[in-house]
């Protein structure tokens, strides 16, 4: 193994955890609630509230009530699309948005199917991948922030003792039924809960 987890980086990565265990049970709720629906949430405004307040999508303040429902829509329709590409939607998206939407499009995208990392700014601080400046950039950025997650994490002793610590940590925690969580998602959410790099 090229990185060796001590006894303080475990300390730290449980701490980070358990610091974001709140937000995390959010996350599982809200994956359970849309699943629990099959995808049919284009006009369950109080899942919609759930799902902006989670992933802080008031922040864009230039977003319209046309773009959420455009974005949810969109998320219903795709919804048992498990082929669907990052590449349609952030070109989706960003239409409706006039904006690049690389984070977003790839939260729809990770909603959909859970072995696919979101576009995160602490996940990419840990993987070393810029901002994109265009679609185009985004697009090939995504590519390389998955290879990246899964040369570094994903097929690696480092990344299954991340996922291991997630475990551990959160073992008492029994209703939020772990084991639907993909070993992706639990990487992404101990990469966020350790803030930038």
């Amino acid at each position: 193994m090229n990185e060796i987890i001590n006894k303080n980086d475990t300390e730290k990565i449980k701490t980070a955890l358990l610091k974001k265990r709140n937000a995390i049970q959010k996350y599982i709720e809200i994956m359970k609630e849309i699943k629990d629906s099959n995808g049919h949430i284009s006009k369950n405004k109080n899942f919609q509230k759930k799902y902006k307040n989670f992933y802080r999508m008031y922040m864009a303040r230039s977003l319209t009530e046309d773009f959420f429902n455009a974005y949810f829509k969109y998320l219903e329709d795709n919804y048992e699309n498990k082929e669907i590409e990052f590449e349609d939607i952030i070109k989706y998206i960003s239409n409706e948005s006039k904006r690049i939407e690389a984070s977003f499009s790839s939260k729809l995208l990770a909603t959909i199917n859970l072995d696919k990392a979101i576009w995160d700014k602490n996940v990419r601080s840990h993987l070393e991948i810029p901002n994109a400046k265009s679609i185009d950039d985004a697009i090939k950025l995504y590519d390389e922030l998955e290879t990246k997650l899964k040369d570094k994490y994903l097929n690696t002793e480092l990344g299954e003792e991340y996922i291991r610590i997630f475990d551990e940590t959160f073992k008492d925690k029994e209703d939020w039924n772990l084991n639907n969580l993909t070993k992706t998602k639990k990487l992404d959410l101990v990469l966020w809960s350790l803030g930038k790099k």
